[in-house]
């Protein structure tokens, strides 16, 4: 079910600018809220679609707001002339909210991997472990100093963003592969994960995406191959995160698509 108002233009934003992409606070930011919760709605999608309707009309905001059987998927903005409080506002309301209450007010994108991979993809209890910014930057670090070793490294990249998203700005680590899926589409990556699915067994995989959501489902699919599959990580928060705790970048290089 797609609630969907006017959604807000994307842009490409610097490392040392995305802070302001989440912001309610910050009067010389976007004034733009992402965020998405995974939840079981057992048949109270109108309901919620109706509630978000009556909070976005009465706080004068528009946006797209995706309402569906296993969650929400929101990105809302004030409108020209609106107060930036509307939007801390509406995340106080959404923080009280019975079904939708524990959303991390940061995020983006409720996805979907393809009606053929949805059932294989659980990423309510088999996604991959998440690790917070430091602890991922951390093992990144790790990891390459095991591969200037010369024991050769066991650890891989997977960006699950789409092919611009990844030529614009990627995580850049010496010794570390970067596997780039090239993909046009979320819905592709299944198909990618699958004719690599050889390269990738055994490996230590960590996975990003801009807020988190994409690798939530990509890292169940990949880890429901099987035992071979067991050591597959994603950032907690996504690229987004990372640049908050990293403001000069640290080992993300290039542009963040938002």
């Amino acid at each position: 079910m797609d609630g969907s108002k006017q959604q807000p233009e994307a842009s490409a934003l610097p490392a040392s600018a995305v802070r302001a992409a989440g912001s309610a606070s910050d009067q010389g930011g976007h004034g733009i809220l992402l965020y998405y919760k995974y939840v079981i709605l057992a048949g109270r999608e109108a309901e919620l679609a109706a509630w978000y309707e009556a909070q976005c009309s009465g706080l004068g905001q528009k946006g797209r707001i995706r309402v569906a059987a296993d969650g929400v998927n929101v990105t809302v903005r004030r409108t020209v002339g609106g107060a930036m409080a509307g939007l801390g506002a509406h995340m106080e309301a959404v923080r009280g909210h019975p079904i939708i209450q524990g959303a991390d007010i940061d995020f983006k994108e409720l996805v979907s991997l393809g009606a053929g991979a949805r059932s294989a993809a659980d990423p309510f209890s088999n996604g991959g472990r998440h690790l917070p910014p430091r602890a991922f930057h951390d093992m990144l670090e790790r990891a390459a100093a095991e591969g200037a070793g010369g024991g050769g490294c066991q650890t891989v990249l997977i960006d699950a963003r789409n092919a611009y998203e990844t030529q614009i700005g990627r995580f850049d680590v010496s010794g570390v592969e970067l596997m780039d899926p090239r993909t046009r589409a979320f819905s592709e990556l299944p198909a990618w994960m699958d004719a690599h699915e050889s390269a990738l067994a055994g490996k230590r995989v960590l996975m990003y995406c801009t807020g988190g959501v994409r690798c939530e489902r990509a890292s169940a699919y990949l880890r429901e191959k099987g035992p071979a599959f067991a050591e597959v990580y994603q950032l907690s928060g996504g690229v987004q995160r990372y640049l908050e705790e990293f403001p000069d970048g640290g080992l993300f290089a290039g542009k963040l698509f938002v």
